[in-house]
């Protein structure tokens, strides 16, 4: 196997990796006490505001890989050298809108892009592009196969959705489970600096270890290795890209394997989350840091001695009108995702080193 193979197979191990870590911290705004259960409620039952979210990521590679990464510099895929990134957006449900604005840092690299929705059309603007993208959630749905796309529409059509219908209410069962918990402390009254201003907030810590993200990531994959009708969707995906995965066909049974393997090479070695609720019972900011590292068993298949995810999500403007100036289009500054080039579509594909 050569360096750039290596390279490629542990970084896809840490995109999953990274994956997961988005997955569990997106929600962070759960808890197991009472005030952080309704003021999780209350927060997001809002149906407009501002919401700022900020991940900065920090990798410590292992000499060997960081002597392959050296050596082929110029060859390393985008998300290799992604450091964080910073989104800051305006909302209001009850139109339908949003706007944002999306900076990422890949390292020497940084871009820029603001996206807006508008019921079902979203409008992409970045200096990468010479004229507004524009694009609806047909476009989204048929940058899957063919196949793959008629399949999810077919079980939407039917009301079953990808899911067996006991999935969604198992797997909401296995998030509640891991902030219903007692080792929540309050920490006193603070003044926290806001982009709504210096606000006098309550400060509350969770405590979690590695032994109960362990047990909630394995709840979730058994839940969802489980249900064959996701597992039959992945198939058909997989099927139809012919993905491969140590010179065999890519199935949904192999990436649980992995997944399951993946956590036996991982130790969630620090885990911190605080929350901010002001006085009238909303989450205005959120807090933590992650740090992962390999376990015994991981030290000679991962390319890293510790990686760290920092964030914070800070959320204002719950009570005040939120106006969403969609940009103005004409036929000479913007064209459809339908007329964009091949290697516009699959940047993403790029990004990813294959």
């Amino acid at each position: 196997m050569n360096d750039q193979t290596t390279i490629k197979r542990n970084w896809r191990i840490l995109i999953v990796l990274f994956l997961g870590l988005t997955i569990i911290l997106t929600g962070c705004g759960a808890s197991s006490a009472e005030v952080f259960q309704d003021a999780w409620k209350q927060t997001y039952e809002v149906d407009h505001g501002r919401v700022k979210l900020d991940i900065q990521m920090e990798y410590q590679w292992t000499d060997e890989f960081q002597q392959q990464l050296n050596l082929k510099r110029q060859e390393q895929p985008l998300l290799l050298q992604f450091e964080g990134f910073n989104l800051q957006y305006a909302y209001d449900w009850q139109v339908n809108r949003l706007a944002g604005k999306l900076q990422v840092n890949l390292g020497d690299l940084g871009l820029d892009a603001s996206i807006y929705m508008n019921e079902q059309e979203y409008y992409l603007i970045s200096p990468l592009f010479p004229k507004i993208i524009t694009f609806s959630n047909d476009d989204l749905k048929n940058l899957t196969s063919n196949q793959l796309s008629q399949g999810i529409e077919r079980k939407i059509t039917e009301g079953n959705g990808i899911f067996l219908p006991e999935t969604p209410k198992a797997l909401e069962q296995e998030w509640e489970k891991l902030w219903h918990r007692e080792d929540v402390s309050r920490l006193g009254t603070e003044i926290l600096p806001h982009p709504a201003g210096d606000l006098k907030v309550r400060k509350f810590e969770v405590k979690l270890d590695d032994s109960i993200l362990q047990q909630y990531f394995r709840n979730t994959i058994n839940i969802l290795a489980a249900d064959t009708e996701y597992n039959a969707v992945l198939n058909t995906a997989m099927n139809s890209k012919d993905w491969m995965i140590e010179g065999k066909p890519l199935t949904a049974a192999t990436i649980w394997e992995k997944y399951e393997e993946l956590l036996q090479m991982i130790h969630f070695d620090k885990v911190e989350y605080w929350a901010y609720i002001n006085k009238d019972g909303y989450l205005m900011e959120e807090e933590f840091v992650v740090t992962i590292k390999p376990t015994e068993a991981g030290e000679a298949e991962l390319p890293f001695t510790a990686v760290q995810m920092r964030g914070t999500i800070q959320r204002w403007d719950f009570h005040r009108p939120i106006i969403i100036e969609l940009p103005p289009l004409t036929p000479e500054n913007h064209i459809e995702w339908g007329q964009t080039p091949t290697t516009l579509k699959h940047l993403s594909v790029k990004a990813m080193g294959d």
